[in-house]
C-alpha cells in the first residue's frame, strides 16, 4: 500500500513537468511546420 502511494507521489512532480513540455513542443513543431516552405514537405502515401 505504501509503495503504491510513494509511487504516485513520484510520478506528480514528472507529469507535472512532462504534460507542459509536452505542449510546448507541439507548440514548437506546429510553428517551425508553418515557417518552412510548402515545397520543401516530403511527398507521402
Amino acid at each position: 500500500m505504501t509503495t503504491r502511494i510513494a509511487i504516485q507521489l513520484l510520478l506528480l512532480p514528472v507529469l507535472a513537468l512532462l504534460l507542459p513540455l509536452m505542449f510546448a513542443l507541439a507548440w514548437i513543431h506546429e510553428a517551425v511546420s508553418d515557417w518552412a516552405p510548402r515545397g520543401s514537405r516530403p511527398i507521402g502515401p
